[in-house]
């Protein structure tokens, strides 16, 4: 039987739920670069790995500063990894 993705298993949490961030692989990293185009870079646990504005939780791509510790799952985009399920460290 095929396991369900991540985010297909964090669907039913509540955002409050930490277990669900437990269920999936969750890295941390600081934000390194963010453009106006509305993308970033984090520095990561293995690299730098990109994400984009539609995958940030809590208050948004806004709300992000350079610097800023964050934890996310990684996904697989058209053009390699990235980051999924942004969301600052407090």
């Amino acid at each position: 039987m095929n396991q369900p993705t991540c985010e297909a298993r964090r669907a039913g949490c509540v955002l409050a739920d930490l277990s669900c961030w437990e269920i999936c692989d969750v890295a941390q990293g600081t934000i390194k670069k963010l453009t106006e185009k509305g993308f970033g870079f984090i520095e990561g646990e293995r690299g730098d790995i990109f994400f984009h504005h539609s995958v940030v939780e809590g208050e948004g791509f806004d709300s992000l500063r350079e610097g800023q510790t964050v934890e996310y799952t990684e996904g697989q985009g058209p053009k390699g990894p990235r980051a999924e399920n942004v969301r600052v460290v407090s």
